[in-house]
């Protein structure tokens, strides 16, 4: 547990250096600056860190020259408690280092990097299936061509959908993971964990946020150009044009209330009906008012959270009055970006309005 009971504190940060997969760890304890991680909704995370004093740190020479990409992974350890003890936040394969004289840094990727970096091997024919079970299919093909020790356990989310693939279309696995959120099935990484599903975060806001949490106020627009209470989508049944499927949803009081606004949105990657209906409420739960949009907003050490319960995709609550545009209402957790420089800490959270997510929200 980092900071005091319920405080988000300020952290500071070491690194380790191990093999794939998580089997062996190299070094241990190594002193970083100018540190960057991020944990992103249906997306891959990335980190960079710093080495401090390749010069002064036989351990920090020796890893920026024995670590490669790849075939070494990057974790980020946080200290901020009184006791001493850190936990881990990051951790994903190198993809790329760097040195000059006594300065030397990496960068990684979170673990779903791999996935970008694997076909689908298998032929597979799923017909109204749930897409908690596609998903895992997906994922597991992926990591058994040669495990990086990703779990995923996708939690069903009581939608179904068909999906045909064929191991001879040679289909990286990460563009396949990804359609399938807009269906509704969401996903992050945390460590080497995928939490994958409807239920994988707590329903109930994990923190209610206020104006002293934050080092400045928001920046708050109302965007009326996004707004729709009629939201009709047009795919392309089992990937071909000439079999089009559709979907609708309609909000009946926003259109009491604002008149009706249709909009029309065509993905010819949506191959089932199941998909595009799921697809129309997703967007039409996202659009049914004018949206209030934020800015990024970066937290105080007092901030009422840890770092362990900021999982995108959790429910922030939050009621800001110092803009013009006053912001009142609960908000989906989409990024967690924190950025560690020297004795300092700054970590920041995107968030959009509920009902948002997948790749296109």
């Amino acid at each position: 547990m980092s900071g005091s009971l319920n405080e988000l504190g300020c952290g500071f940060y070491t690194a380790q250096i191990w093999t794939k997969g998580g089997e062996d760890l190299v070094f241990d304890g190594l002193p970083v600056t100018d540190v960057e991680w991020s944990r992103v909704l249906s997306d891959t995370g990335d980190a960079q860190a710093s080495l401090a004093g390749l010069g002064l740190n036989v351990s920090c020479f020796e890893a920026i020259r024995d670590g490669s990409s790849w075939s070494h992974e990057l974790a980020l350890i946080r200290t901020s408690g009184g006791d001493g003890s850190g936990e881990l936040v990051w951790q994903g394969p190198l993809v790329g280092k760097s040195s000059k004289f006594t300065t030397g840094g990496y960068k990684a990727r979170d673990l779903s990097a791999w996935w970008d970096r694997r076909v689908i091997t298998l032929d597979q024919t799923f017909t109204q299936i749930e897409v908690a079970t596609i998903f895992n299919a997906i994922a597991l093909d992926a990591d058994e061509q040669d495990p990086f020790n990703l779990t995923t356990d996708a939690t069903p989310i009581g939608v179904t959908a068909t999906r045909v693939y064929r191991a001879g279309n040679y289909l990286p696995a990460g563009p396949e993971l990804r359609e399938l959120t807009k269906t509704g099935i969401d996903w992050t990484i945390i460590g080497r964990e995928a939490l994958v599903g409807g239920l994988v975060v707590p329903a109930d806001p994990i923190v209610f946020l206020q104006d002293d949490h934050l080092r400045e106020a928001p920046q708050v627009d109302e965007d009326g150009m996004q707004f729709s209470n009629d939201v009709i989508v047009s795919g392309a049944g089992g990937g071909e044009q000439a079999n089009p499927v559709v979907g609708r949803a309609t909000d009946l009081d926003s259109v009491a209330t604002y008149g009706l606004n249709t909009t029309t949105v065509q993905n010819d990657s949506i191959r089932d009906s199941e998909s595009a209906a799921a697809y129309a409420q997703s967007r039409l739960a996202l659009l049914k008012v004018p949206s209030v949009v934020m800015g990024d907003v970066s937290l105080r050490p007092s901030a009422p959270v840890l770092v362990s319960q900021l999982i995108p995709g959790s429910v922030v609550s939050c009621a800001f009055q110092t803009s013009g545009i006053p912001v009142a209402g609960q908000f989906r957790l989409q990024k967690v970006s924190a950025k560690g420089v020297g004795t300092g800490e700054i970590i920041t959270l995107s968030l959009q309005p509920l009902g948002s997510g997948g790749e296109d929200s």
